[in-house]
């Protein structure tokens, strides 16, 4: 019977969160799972491509990571969630003009290619605006 190597996780950090370990952390609880019950929980990789690396050697199984790391390594992907990112800013003007810079090379064709390249993100909404109240629900519709 083949030996279980377990899993790998990217554990890249900005002040202690890992966004990547929290959010395999709330799906195990939506299936009431324990870390305890998933082998190699405890091993982290600093990235999504050394995560992604960790498998392809044959140092993991599986990995829970990123589409866009799975497919440089050329390893199978099962997508299990969909994330959104959004650019928080001031509204000052020396902001604004970085922003709107942003916002129209996000708008582009050639913006749009490369991360097709890349693969795993959806550019659709890519230079949208919207309000943070918005986002949380906070805000009426007039």
């Amino acid at each position: 019977m083949p030996t279980s190597r377990g899993c790998a996780f990217d554990s890249s950090t900005a002040n202690g969160a890992r966004g990547t370990r929290l959010l395999f952390d709330a799906l195990l609880a939506s299936q009431r799972l324990q870390p305890s019950e998933i082998v190699g929980y405890d091993r982290e990789e600093f990235t999504h491509m050394a995560t992604a690396a960790t498998v392809r050697a044959g140092m993991a199984d599986v990995a829970f990571g990123i589409e866009a790391a799975a497919r440089a390594h050329q390893l199978a992907f099962v997508g299990l969630v969909t994330e959104r990112y959004y650019l928080a800013c001031r509204r000052s003007a020396p902001a604004r003009i970085a922003v709107d810079t942003m916002v129209a090379t996000a708008r582009g064709d050639a913006f749009r290619r490369a991360i097709a390249r890349v693969g795993g993100y959806d550019c659709d909404a890519s230079g949208d605006r919207v309000h943070l109240a918005d986002l949380f629900g906070g805000r009426q519709q007039d």
